[in-house]
Protein backbone atom coordinates (compact mmCIF):
# COMPACT_ATOMS: atom_id res chain seq x y z
CA UNK A 1 0.00 0.00 0.00
CA UNK A 2 1.19 3.53 -0.72
CA UNK A 3 0.16 6.30 0.58
CA UNK A 4 0.50 10.11 0.04
CA UNK A 5 2.04 12.42 2.63
CA UNK A 6 1.64 15.98 3.17
CA UNK A 7 1.32 18.85 5.49
CA UNK A 8 1.37 22.76 5.99
CA UNK A 9 -0.92 23.61 2.95
CA UNK A 10 -1.50 26.91 4.30
CA UNK A 11 -4.33 27.47 1.91
CA UNK A 12 -1.93 27.49 -0.69
CA UNK A 13 -4.14 26.49 -3.82
CA UNK A 14 -1.99 25.64 -7.41
CA UNK A 15 0.94 23.57 -4.65
CA UNK A 16 -2.53 21.92 -3.01
CA UNK A 17 -3.21 20.63 -6.63
CA UNK A 18 0.13 19.68 -7.98
CA UNK A 19 0.21 17.35 -5.15
CA UNK A 20 -2.66 15.80 -5.51
CA UNK A 21 -2.44 15.64 -9.33
CA UNK A 22 0.86 14.12 -8.80
CA UNK A 23 -0.51 11.30 -6.09
CA UNK A 24 -3.49 10.56 -8.40
CA UNK A 25 -1.52 10.16 -11.61
CA UNK A 26 0.65 7.55 -8.87
CA UNK A 27 -2.88 5.58 -8.18
CA UNK A 28 -2.59 6.94 -4.51
CA UNK A 29 -5.71 7.13 -2.65
CA UNK A 30 -5.06 7.12 0.93
CA UNK A 31 -3.64 10.16 2.48
CA UNK A 32 -2.06 11.61 5.44
CA UNK A 33 -2.33 15.25 6.11
CA UNK A 34 -0.59 16.46 9.23
CA UNK A 35 -2.33 19.87 9.60
CA UNK A 36 -2.52 23.56 9.15
CA UNK A 37 -4.87 23.60 5.68
CA UNK A 38 -5.87 26.39 7.63
CA UNK A 39 -9.08 26.59 5.98
CA UNK A 40 -11.61 24.14 4.47
CA UNK A 41 -12.02 25.28 1.24
CA UNK A 42 -9.50 23.28 -0.21
CA UNK A 43 -11.13 20.44 1.25
CA UNK A 44 -12.98 19.97 -2.36
CA UNK A 45 -10.07 18.84 -4.03
CA UNK A 46 -9.37 15.98 -2.05
CA UNK A 47 -12.42 14.12 -2.79
CA UNK A 48 -11.72 10.64 -3.19
CA UNK A 49 -9.39 10.07 -1.00
CA UNK A 50 -9.01 8.19 2.66
CA UNK A 51 -7.84 10.91 4.30
CA UNK A 52 -6.76 10.88 7.57
CA UNK A 53 -6.05 14.68 8.91
CA UNK A 54 -4.30 16.35 12.22
CA UNK A 55 -5.06 19.85 13.21
CA UNK A 56 -2.31 22.12 12.66
CA UNK A 57 -2.05 25.07 15.46
CA UNK A 58 -2.80 27.66 12.35
CA UNK A 59 -6.41 25.17 11.98
CA UNK A 60 -8.77 27.20 13.66
CA UNK A 61 -12.16 26.12 12.46
CA UNK A 62 -11.62 22.37 13.49
CA UNK A 63 -15.61 21.90 13.37
CA UNK A 64 -15.45 22.54 9.46
CA UNK A 65 -12.08 20.77 8.76
CA UNK A 66 -13.84 17.73 9.97
CA UNK A 67 -17.46 17.94 8.32
CA UNK A 68 -15.00 19.02 4.91
CA UNK A 69 -12.66 15.80 5.44
CA UNK A 70 -15.72 13.60 6.29
CA UNK A 71 -16.92 14.46 2.98
CA UNK A 72 -14.03 13.31 1.26
CA UNK A 73 -14.22 9.80 1.79
CA UNK A 74 -15.97 7.72 4.22
CA UNK A 75 -13.19 6.19 5.54
CA UNK A 76 -11.46 9.63 6.59
CA UNK A 77 -10.38 10.56 9.86
CA UNK A 78 -9.97 14.18 11.58
CA UNK A 79 -8.60 15.06 14.69
CA UNK A 80 -5.74 16.01 17.09
CA UNK A 81 -3.90 13.39 16.36
CA UNK A 82 -4.20 9.89 14.65
CA UNK A 83 -3.04 6.98 16.25
CA UNK A 84 -4.06 3.60 13.94
CA UNK A 85 -3.14 1.02 11.54
CA UNK A 86 -2.69 1.28 7.88
CA UNK A 87 -1.72 -1.83 6.29
CA UNK A 88 -0.65 -3.90 9.46
CA UNK A 89 1.69 -0.73 10.23
CA UNK A 90 0.72 0.58 13.46
CA UNK A 91 1.06 4.70 12.83
CA UNK A 92 1.25 8.26 14.55
CA UNK A 93 0.44 11.24 13.03
CA UNK A 94 0.25 14.91 14.59
CA UNK A 95 1.37 18.22 13.77
CA UNK A 96 3.64 19.52 16.10
CA UNK A 97 6.74 19.20 16.45
CA UNK A 98 7.10 18.18 19.95
CA UNK A 99 10.09 16.28 20.76
CA UNK A 100 8.81 14.61 24.45
CA UNK A 101 5.76 13.43 22.48
CA UNK A 102 7.77 12.01 19.81
CA UNK A 103 10.45 10.53 22.27
CA UNK A 104 7.40 8.81 24.81
CA UNK A 105 6.41 7.39 21.45
CA UNK A 106 9.15 6.19 20.16
CA UNK A 107 9.74 4.58 24.09
CA UNK A 108 6.84 2.56 23.76
CA UNK A 109 8.15 0.60 20.38
CA UNK A 110 5.02 -0.15 19.16
CA UNK A 111 4.92 2.58 16.13
CA UNK A 112 6.12 1.98 13.00
CA UNK A 113 5.60 4.90 11.92
CA UNK A 114 5.74 8.53 13.58
CA UNK A 115 4.18 11.44 10.63
CA UNK A 116 4.53 14.92 11.67
CA UNK A 117 4.43 18.20 10.61
CA UNK A 118 4.73 21.60 11.39
CA UNK A 119 8.47 22.39 10.67
CA UNK A 120 8.12 23.27 7.09
CA UNK A 121 11.04 20.85 6.65
CA UNK A 122 10.98 17.66 5.23
CA UNK A 123 12.91 14.72 7.59
CA UNK A 124 13.52 11.26 7.45
CA UNK A 125 15.60 9.29 10.38
CA UNK A 126 14.99 6.11 12.51
CA UNK A 127 14.93 6.29 16.27
CA UNK A 128 15.39 2.71 17.78
CA UNK A 129 12.36 0.53 15.38
CA UNK A 130 10.01 3.71 14.50
CA UNK A 131 10.71 5.81 11.76
CA UNK A 132 10.14 9.13 11.74
CA UNK A 133 8.57 11.31 8.98
CA UNK A 134 7.81 14.74 7.79
CA UNK A 135 7.03 15.49 4.33
CA UNK A 136 7.93 19.45 4.44
CA UNK A 137 5.37 21.83 3.70
CA UNK A 138 3.27 23.43 0.65
CA UNK A 139 2.83 26.41 2.19
CA UNK A 140 3.29 29.01 4.49
CA UNK A 141 6.62 30.17 5.54
CA UNK A 142 9.61 29.11 2.71
CA UNK A 143 12.09 27.26 4.65
CA UNK A 144 12.90 24.93 1.62
CA UNK A 145 11.75 23.78 -1.64
CA UNK A 146 7.91 22.62 -1.28
CA UNK A 147 7.18 19.21 -0.92
CA UNK A 148 4.96 16.06 -0.21
CA UNK A 149 6.14 12.21 0.24
CA UNK A 150 5.15 9.01 -1.05
CA UNK A 151 5.54 6.21 1.66
CA UNK A 152 5.10 2.50 0.13
CA UNK A 153 4.72 0.41 3.66
CA UNK A 154 4.43 -3.00 2.24
CA UNK A 155 8.69 -2.34 0.96
CA UNK A 156 9.12 0.95 3.57
CA UNK A 157 10.38 3.02 0.50
CA UNK A 158 10.06 6.87 1.28
CA UNK A 159 9.95 8.82 -2.17
CA UNK A 160 10.35 12.68 -1.33
CA UNK A 161 8.74 14.88 -4.08
CA UNK A 162 9.62 18.73 -4.75
CA UNK A 163 6.89 21.02 -6.33
CA UNK A 164 8.54 22.99 -9.05
CA UNK A 165 8.34 26.68 -7.94
CA UNK A 166 6.78 29.36 -9.91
Amino acid sequence: MKIGILSDTHDNLSNTIYCLDQLRSMGITTLIHCGDLTGSDLLVFFDGFQLIYTYGNCDKATGLLKAGVQKTNSNSFAGPSFDGRLDDRRILVFHGDNEGQTMEAVRLRCYDYIIHGHTHQHTDHRQLKTRIINPGALGGVHRESRSFCVLDLEGDDLVFYQVPEK
